[in-house]
């Protein structure tokens, strides 16, 4: 078996990003954000890929529907690759509001701790996230394309760079620093290579390419 690629974008510019607000899963594109999309989708004109995948979030799916007019491809919907569930306490606060500061903390704190469960109100957990994670990363090893494109989020995308690239190592712990120096951006696209011979095995190698490229944006 061949090795396989998997290209990784995320959404264009959300009015949650345009305004720093928790604006949750419905915040849709902004007409910077729809530019980007267009703007990605010329680019993905001259990838060869097989199909198209996205997270169900509107922000995520009007991403894809770009590229997929652009590349006369349909858009997969799955429920793997949405964006990280946060508390809904912190829905329409700023990102500085003191009470999301709090929240965000308290969360961080637990993964200093090495705590797997702990919970503030009703988000995901980082187990949660981990099993989600884990099952978007099975997900693409089984399926037979040899080159696919997923639109995803910011912090899941992170987090599921975590599982490729630590698999089985990955704690909280390490996690929480990776998360850190790990920036994303609105239409960046990563690039992973997987070795065709171990995919579907716990011991699948993800060589990571190319991370939140934007040469597509460029003035």
């Amino acid at each position: 078996m061949s090795n396989k690629r998997v290209y990784s974008i995320r959404h264009g510019e959300s009015e949650s990003n345009a305004t720093s607000t928790m604006l949750g899963a419905n915040s849709p594109l902004t007409d910077t954000g729809r530019a980007q999309a267009e703007n990605v989708a010329e680019r993905m004109k001259h990838v060869a890929f097989d199909v198209l995948i996205s997270s169900t979030y509107p922000r995520a799916l009007d991403t894809a529907r770009a590229i997929g007019v652009s590349t006369n491809k349909p858009v997969v919907k799955s429920d793997l690759f949405y964006e990280r569930t946060w508390p809904s306490t912190t829905l329409g606060l700023h990102y500085q509001d003191q009470k999301k500061r709090e929240v965000e903390k308290a969360m961080f704190d637990s993964y200093a701790r090495g705590e797997t469960e702990y919970r503030v109100a009703d988000e995901e957990t980082y187990s949660d996230l981990l099993l989600r994670a884990q099952a978007a990363r099975d997900y693409l090893e089984s399926r037979p394309e040899s080159s696919i494109v997923v639109v995803t989020h910011g912090t899941f995308l992170r987090f599921l760079h975590a599982v490729l690239q630590l698999g089985d190592q990955l704690t909280p712990q390490l996690y929480r620093n990776l998360h850190g120096g790990h920036g994303t951006y609105n239409t960046g696209v990563t690039l992973y290579e997987v070795d065709g011979e171990q995919a579907g095995m716990s011991s699948a190698k993800w060589k990571l390419r190319t991370w939140m490229d934007v040469a597509h944006l460029a003035e």
